[in-house]
């Protein structure tokens, strides 16, 4: 029970730094493409 706790709580950090991750590689894309379009 612990270690499957530790395992869903380590899986959750992964995803939120994915997510956070993610989440600013789209708003470099983003801003990438601002000044052509500019």
């Amino acid at each position: 029970c612990f270690i499957s706790k530790k395992l869903y709580n380590q899986a959750n950090w992964y995803v939120r730094q994915d997510f956070f991750n993610l989440e600013n590689w789209l708003r470099y894309e983003e801003m990438q493409k601002k000044p052509e379009n500019a």
